[in-house]
């Protein structure tokens, strides 16, 4: 009865009204959160210039999501603190050169570490949280 055309346009029909209900709310939970941040954005800077909507600024959150990995919900938020204490430091010491040291620091990440700092982070969470509701934690070593 699957095997019929019918059965599975039925079931693509039936299942079309909760995907479009998700990705309505998902979109809405977007385009909500992306207004927070334009509204917190304007009193910090008092003046928004167009390098701000460049191409730039994209590359560094998107470079902020690829360092600390996409599969986890914390990933992004610890590639963005990576990144901005990276752009911190290195422009302490080296100020005109401190994309190059991102851009290495990228270069390691996407060959060695493909999931990102997020995934090796939930990996050693694993390790340390204690099994089995036992309170210790298991010896690192």
């Amino acid at each position: 009865m699957l095997d019929e055309p019918s059965a599975g346009l039925a079931a693509a029909e039936a299942t079309t009204f909760t995907n479009t209900v998700r990705h309505l709310l998902g979109d809405t939970t977007l385009i909500f959160f992306a207004g927070v941040a334009g509204v917190l954005f304007a009193p910090l800077y008092k003046i928004m210039v167009p390098t701000h909507l460049g191409l730039t600024t994209s590359a560094s959150v998107m470079l902020m999501v690829i360092i600390g990995g996409a599969g986890t919900l914390f990933g992004p938020a610890i590639g963005a603190a990576l990144i901005v204490l990276l752009e911190h430091f290195a422009s302490i010491y080296t100020p005109e050169r401190w994309p190059l040291i991102l851009g290495v620091v990228f270069v390691i990440c996407v060959l060695f570490m493909r999931g990102g700092f997020g995934i090796y982070l939930s990996k050693f969470w694993r390790k340390v949280r204690p099994q089995d509701g036992n309170t210790e934690s298991r010896e690192l070593i």
